[in-house]
């Protein structure tokens, strides 16, 4: 997970073995990695990004720390006759304060039938592995670098969220009143973060 049980209950000075912390705080991490499209954690990932009959593609998954393998099949198979041989022309930011999802082929561009390569421009055409992503704090064997105001915000939900909904389980449901008006105050809770955190969505 991005953040921890211990670090919330220790900004709320609660225990953390308990059970609404723990749930918030999941709930909290895939939360996160479902609207924010991503997920952020350092693994091997095979994507299939869409080609565009350019020169560049754009993973899900950064920064990319290494460039496994590209295979390029318009027929959605990827067998192995469909790898890319040389790797040397494609070029990324490893970089992990950029963030930057994006393979760039250097190399000269050709024609394979009405589609342009190694990037043609079709959907399910091409499948590339990377690794990429931060190392959580849940990873004991490197020391965690996911971004701290990514991980601030999560923190802060989880904390905002474990006061407003006390015992409720079904806290994404409960809604307040005020005169006339009514609204959910955690779905406005949501909105705000996303917005402080656009910057990472794909």
């Amino acid at each position: 997970m991005l953040i921890t049980v211990q670090e919330v209950a220790d900004v709320l000075g609660v225990d953390a073995s308990d059970a609404v912390l723990i749930r918030l705080v999941k709930s909290t991490d895939e939360w996160a990695k479902r609207s924010l499209g991503r997920r952020f954690e350092r693994a091997e990932y095979t994507l299939y990004p869409r080609g565009y009959g350019n020169q560049q593609i754009f993973l899900r998954e950064s920064p990319i720390r290494s460039l496994i393998e590209i295979r390029v099949d318009p027929t959605g198979v990827f067998g192995d006759d469909t790898i890319v041989d040389d790797l040397t022309p494609f070029k990324f930011d490893p970089d992990p304060d950029n963030d930057d999802p994006t393979i760039t082929y250097t190399g000269y561009g050709y024609f394979r039938g009405p589609a342009w390569w190694p990037f043609p421009e079709l959907k399910n055409a091409i499948q590339v592995k990377v690794e990429a992503g931060w190392w959580p704090p849940s990873q004991t064997n490197h020391t965690a670098d996911v971004p701290e105001d990514l991980r601030e915000k999560l923190i802060e939900r989880a904390v905002i969220k474990f006061r407003e909904a006390g015992d409720d389980l079904n806290e994404e449901m409960q809604s307040v009143r005020s005169g006339d008006r009514s609204w959910t105050k955690f779905e406005q809770t949501d909105q705000r973060i996303l917005r402080e955190l656009l910057r990472y969505k794909r």
